[in-house]
């Protein structure tokens, strides 16, 4: 999707990096029924989530110092939407971090 878009594979999650930054973009997180993506320094009202899909993870800032969105991924339909919300958050973050 874009070419500096680097993985970060971790135990339970792999994590997608914009090359020479630290931050996390996003994770992906395979749980059992499906894909959760976790949107690292962003609130649902961060997108445009037509469908609402899009849920805040409460105790993050609590946990992490940041805030976290959570997207759920069932099934394949899913798939177009989650590349559209992934495609926000890095135009958001490059926005916010430059690259």
């Amino acid at each position: 999707m874009y070419p500096n878009l680097a993985p970060n594979p971790k135990k339970v999650y792999v994590g997608y990096q914009v090359s020479d930054n630290w931050r996390n973009l996003f994770n992906i997180q395979k749980v059992r029924g499906g894909i959760l993506i976790h949107f690292m320094r962003s609130k649902p009202k961060d997108f445009d989530d037509p469908k609402k899909k899009i849920k805040s993870y409460e105790k993050a800032r609590e946990y992490y110092g940041q805030d976290i969105s959570i997207l759920e991924m069932k099934d394949e339909k899913d798939i177009r939407y989650a590349i559209l919300m992934v495609q926000q958050a890095y135009e958001r973050f490059v926005k916010e971090f430059g690259v």
